[in-house]
């Protein structure tokens, strides 16, 4: 028996069409407040490693700062995890909380490839450090265009 190929899967129409999930105002204040100061820091985090690679040679010092950056992305990531996001956020939620993973695991390759010059560990921990960047960028986006004047309507 020959079956005619398929070519119902309409779920990425479907996806084009769905519009965000309305989140109550006050529930997306309050969640807000609490990730926008992560998601900040992190960003904050980001300029300090660049400013740090760029104004220190010393390679045991760079990869002490490195290991102090996995630390601390590593407990911003647990304090955006003891929060519980609004109905509609949850997608929202789990990229920040990559954002953090992605953070700490860059911090400690770059200190590995720092502290023992190791290349690949460093190629892999810029990279992670830019796939970190990218989603805490993106979410804080996300963040500032659900409290936009435009979408409450």
């Amino acid at each position: 028996m020959v079956r005619a190929p398929t070519f119902m899967n309409w779920g990425w129409i479907r996806s084009l069409f769905q519009r965000t999930p309305r989140v109550d105002a006050t529930d997306l204040q309050d969640y807000r407040a609490v990730v926008s100061p992560l998601l900040d820091r992190a960003e904050c985090l980001y300029q300090q490693w660049i400013e740090t690679v760029e104004t220190i040679s010393d390679s045991e010092r760079v990869a002490n700062s490195a290991s102090t950056q996995s630390w601390e992305m590593a407990s911003l990531g647990e304090r955006l995890g003891a929060c519980t996001p609004p109905a509609g956020l949850a997608p929202l939620h789990e990229r920040c909380l990559k954002a953090f993973a992605f953070g700490r695991k860059a911090g400690r390759l770059l200190s590995t490839g720092y502290r023992y010059h190791n290349s690949d560990s460093l190629c892999d921990g810029i990279a992670a450090l830019e796939d970190a960047r990218q989603l805490h960028l993106s979410a804080i986006a996300d963040l500032a265009a659900l409290s936009s004047p435009e979408r409450s309507e």
